[in-house]
């Protein structure tokens, strides 16, 4: 081949690549936003013509933003729109996570949920009776989804959680098979509010915003209320998070969700110095230093008494806050085989978390609260 030849060729190439490029371009710039967050960071939601644009960002990849095009009245979706188009409202979807049937339970759909994943972990006890019922098929989870169920239940959309590396496989299977994925990422939020604002996402899929913005702005208004209960001067009682699994203590970073609901509750976490959101491991002597002489511990694992806590570690019947007796876990709305509505509703109650954990930090401050997710560990 000669090198005019060759030339020309890579020229071409190059053009073509570069058309390619300029032609799939799409950016919000010159969008509206027809939603504006206070406190989420992982969406926006944008105006075109009749229907909505959904921008996703890929906090757990760090990869490129995820777009969704969400019709009304079969709008069509611009003509360089790099994502998948969904026609809303949705009437059938599969949750691959507890948290989406809170938020759907939370804006009264939840009878459109047709699949979920884990059925024994799920708290809800519609959902739960719905399963028993057969109006809701478990699909499984992680590597044990059952994809004939899946296509099965043919569902307007998937949602389900990214996450980074090769146990991110869901996506390109459920394309793989005609199905929409719609990728949620709350759980990424460092803010309680940020996460529950997450609520505006399911709003759009069912053409219920106007409701979502009620619950939110309710949701804003009480965990403000509480936490302006926190005065500065006040004293700031040390807490411990967590317990460990084998020989390995995972301690949260400062920018953490726990650690955030600690500080608007009036308390002070004995591990802060890490400018993170992502917890870390770190050996069980290295814990027991910050443990030992904490006023509180929240969330020993799957500890239901002192006992259970001092069988697992001798050395625990030292720590303070084990010979006070504060030692609070946030297990008592559980399932008996391990579900957590902690993790399921209390994404969008963060104002009832948070008065939970004053109360337990500084009783009497809210008489009239009855702690609602944790339990004190007799």
């Amino acid at each position: 081949m000669n090198k005019f030849l060759l030339t020309f060729l890579f020229s071409l190439f190059i053009f073509c690549s570069c058309k390619e490029k300029i032609t799939n371009k799409f950016d919000t710039d010159n969008l509206e936003l027809s939603y504006k967050t206070e406190y989420a960071e992982g969406f926006e939601i944008f105006a075109f013509g009749e229907s909505s644009i959904i921008k996703i960002k890929d906090l757990w990849n760090n990869g490129e933003d995820i777009f969704y095009f969400l019709s009304r009245n079969n709008e069509e979706a611009p003509v360089d729109f790099p994502g998948i188009t969904i026609n809303i409202p949705v009437s059938n979807v599969v949750c691959m996570s507890s948290t989406y049937i809170a938020f759907l339970e939370t804006l009264g759909y939840v009878d459109i949920i047709k699949g979920i994943s884990g059925g024994d972990f799920i708290s809800s006890p519609d959902i739960r009776q719905r399963i028993k019922n057969n109006d809701v098929k478990d699909v499984g989870y992680e590597n044990n989804i059952n994809y004939e169920i899946l296509v099965e239940i043919s569902p307007d959309i998937v949602m389900t959680y990214g996450i980074s590396g090769e146990s991110s496989l869901l996506g390109p299977k459920t394309e793989e098979l005609g199905l929409d994925t719609f990728y949620i990422g709350e759980y990424l939020e460092i803010t309680p509010l940020g996460k529950a604002e997450w609520i505006m996402i399911f709003a759009e899929l069912i053409e219920q915003k106007d409701a979502a913005r009620e619950i939110f702005e309710n949701i804003k208004n009480e965990y403000i209320k509480y936490s302006d209960l926190i005065k500065e001067d006040m004293h700031k009682p040390t807490v411990m998070l967590n317990s460990p699994w084998r020989d390995t203590w995972f301690v949260p970073g400062d920018k953490n969700y726990m650690v955030r609901l600690i500080d608007d509750a009036g308390g002070d976490y004995v591990y802060k110095g890490h400018d993170s959101s992502q917890s870390r491991p770190i050996s069980i002597e290295d814990a027991y230093v910050y443990a030992v002489d904490a006023d509180f511990w929240l969330n020993p694992g799957s500890a239901a008494t002192i006992q259970e806590l001092i069988e697992d570690n001798p050395k625990f019947s030292n720590i303070k806050s084990v010979l006070s007796g504060q030692v609070y876990n946030n297990t008592k709305r559980s399932t008996p085989e391990g579900g957590s509505d902690f993790w399921e509703a209390g994404a969008v109650m963060p104002d009832v978390i948070l008065k939970d954990i004053i109360d337990i930090l500084h009783p009497g401050l809210i008489p009239e609260h009855e702690l609602y997710f944790f339990s004190k560990l007799e």
